[in-house]
């Protein structure tokens, strides 16, 4: 190409346009070369990124399998005790066991859920819904929880909380956003 230039290309010596295009044409191959081997790292990298993915998949998976049957034991435990006769102080205890061992079963289950969602393996599809309901029921829950502590149903000027006789065995309203998945 620079052989079909005159020898002076308006003004300019045709030994420092041949550099110029020389110069250009180095600076375009080190940057072919700079951008294949960039490709080269982000292929490496995305390799590495999936390897990453699939361990922690396979962790994750691992941690639910082996913790599912010591949980379910205790829950187990936990109900046969609790339908033995028992000093109220025992009973309570049973019932604490109970209630860190369901808590327990869920932290393991949303975890396993969140690895799913963030390996794609799940995917959300929200859609709207009224905010009110939900609020009442956390609301209802903290009431009661607050009314098993020593404190009264209410909100504290003797008004009850809306649905708190309703939501006494409930409080599963709030955790069943992931269930949904």
């Amino acid at each position: 190409m620079v052989e079909q230039f005159p020898i002076v290309l308006r003004g300019y010596d045709k030994d420092r346009v041949d550099e110029a295009f020389a110069s250009a044409q180095e600076t375009v191959n080190r940057l072919r070369e700079q951008v294949k081997a960039d490709d080269q790292t982000i292929l490496e990298l995305q390799a590495q990124l999936q390897e990453e993915k699939n361990k922690i998949k396979s962790l994750i998976a691992d941690i639910s399998h082996q913790t599912k049957t010591p949980i379910a034991n205790l829950m187990l435990y936990s109900e046969l005790l609790s339908e033995e006769e028992l000093p109220p102080q025992m009973r309570s205890n049973v019932e604490a066991i109970r209630q860190q061992s369901e808590k327990l079963r869920f932290l393991i289950d949303s975890l396993v859920k969140l690895s799913r969602l963030e390996n794609g393996i799940l995917t959300l599809s929200p859609h709207p819904q009224p905010l009110q309901p939900l609020l009442d029921e956390i609301a209802a829950q903290y009431t009661r929880k607050a009314g098993e502590k020593g404190g009264a149903e209410g909100d504290g000027d003797g008004r009850v909380c809306p649905d708190a006789q309703r939501q006494k065995g409930g409080g599963q309203r709030a955790d069943a956003g992931l269930d949904g998945i």
